[in-house]
Order: structure tokens, then C-alpha cells, then sequence
């Protein structure tokens, strides 16, 4: 039986095409609104950002499209061992916020791009992109590209950071929206648990030091850890948007 493709309607363009018109937008905003042209106006958003939009730039840029697309393959195969890795999550940012995040206000520094990273980033949005329209490969990383560097180029990092405030904002009422349809699909959680159960899916790591086991309470709870301390502590792309406040104690919040 050969695969049927889905590609998007007509509502779907229009939302899609408001969606990278906003983004767009928001960088023409601050090119127009922005009164200073330094770079530190331009880079960190002149250090005079909220919690708000920065926290919520962070958590945009954390839930990257690889993990939207790879983590529930990987518990599809492989069960609940990740949830675990939530545990090493929190512990992350806190060691972030004691240990690096002085040092970075101190010497008050950004760090440079990570080029391999943002080709990583852009590709997989652009692959789910060219999957549900008829856009090649080729043309959607044209597209997100040429929008994202609209809004980057033109306002700085107050339009990045307020284009994933709005972006952020979508990306996560589609994941509840999901969420929402799964429940009403399958009759509430109960039945959700008592399908996965039966699959043999909800598991709880072993207690073991063993590092030749595929999972293991202690890889995945330090895991967690790691990757957000490599996130927050060495990655461009979340240390720029932490240096976009006025203070430790905010970036730290």
C-alpha cells in the first residue's frame, strides 16, 4: 500500500504565512523603534531585557525541532526511561546559575556562534516544513532562513528574543493541542496508561552503576544534567539571551 502524503490547506497557509509574517514583523518593529546602534544594543538587547521574554526565549530555544521530532521515538522504543531525565534538568540550571553565571556578568561576555548548531536547527524545521507542503527540501530552508535573518538583521536581539516569546507561545498550544486530541482519541489518561503499560512501556530506570546499560537511573538523571549546563553554561544560543539582563540575580531567575 503506497504512503499518502498530507499536505497542508488553505487554512493551514494562512496560519503558516502569519506566523513567519509576525517574526518578520517584530524585527521590523525594533529596526524602526530602536534608538541606539551599538552592539550591545544590537547583540544583548542593550542589558535592559525582563525575566519575561528571556525566559521565555529559553525555553524556545531549548525545546529544539530535533527533540520534538527524536525524543518520542525514542521512548516509543525504548519506554520511559527519559522522563527520569527531567530530575537532572533542574539540578542543571541551578549549578549553571552558581557557578557560571557570575563569571560570565563579571566579565561581562557573550559567546560566539555556534555555527554547526544553527545548521542543525535550521535543517529539521525545514525538513518538517518541506514533508506537509510542496516546497523541495532546498526552497524551505530558503524560506525559514530568509525570515529569520529578516527579523535577526533588522531589530537585533530584542526581535529575537520577542519573536520566540510569540513562537513559543504557538509551539506549545500545538503541543497541548496534541496532548488535548490524544486524550479525547484514546478516553483519558487511564486508558493512555494502561495502553502503554501493555506495550511494556512505562519503565523506571535501573538503580546501577553499570555503564554499559542503555539506561540506567544514574546516565539519565546525569544526562540531564549535563545537557542543560552545556546548554546554559557554553551554548550561544541561551548564554546571549541570559546576558540581555541588567543583573545576575535576574539572569539567574
Amino acid at each position: 500500500m503506497k504512503n499518502e502524503k498530507l499536505i497542508l490547506g488553505a487554512i493551514d497557509y494562512v496560519f503558516l504565512g502569519a506566523t513567519l509574517c509576525v517574526s518578520a514583523g517584530i524585527g521590523l518593529y525594533f529596526q524602526m523603534t530602536s534608538k541606539k546602534k551599538t552592539n550591545e544594543e544590537y547583540l544583548l538587547a542593550g542589558k535592559n531585557m525582563s525575566v519575561f521574554p528571556v525566559a521565555f526565549s529559553l525555553m524556545a530555544t531549548f525545546m529544539s525541532s530535533t527533540n520534538l521530532m527524536g525524543v518520542p521515538a525514542e521512548m516509543y522504543l525504548y519506554g520511559t526511561n527519559m522522563v527520569f531525565m527531567n530530575f537532572g534538568f533542574i539540578i542543571g540550571p541551578i549549578l549553571v546559575s552558581h557557578i557560571f553565571l557570575p563569571v560570565y556578568f563579571v566579565n561581562n561576555v557573550s559567546t560566539a556562534y555556534e555555527l554547526l548548531f544553527t545548521a542543525a536547527s535550521l535543517y529539521a524545521p525545514a525538513l518538517a516544513l518541506s514533508a506537509v507542503t510542496n516546497l523541495s527540501m532546498k526552497m524551505s530552508v530558503i524560506v525559514i532562513g530568509a525570515v529569520c535573518t529578516f527579523y535577526c538583521t533588522l531589530g537585533g536581539m530584542k526581535a529575537v528574543l520577542w519573536a520566540d516569546v510569540f513562537q513559543v507561545i504557538l509551539m506549545y498550544a500545538a503541543l497541548f493541542s496534541i496532548i488535548i486530541k490524544g486524550l479525547l482519541l484514546l478516553g483519558g489518561f487511564g486508558n493512555i496508561f494502561e495502553i502503554a503499560n501493555e506495550g511494556g512501556r512505562l519503565i523506571i530506570p535501573r538503580f546501577t552503576l553499570d555503564p554499559e546499560v542503555h539506561y540506567s537511573m544514574f546516565n539519565v538523571f546525569a544526562q540531564g544534567v549535563i545537557i542543560t549546563m552545556s546548554l546554559y553554561a557554553g551554548s550561544q544560543i541561551q548564554v546571549q539571551r541570559l546576558m540581555t539582563l541588567n543583573s545576575l540575580n535576574k539572569s539567574k531567575m
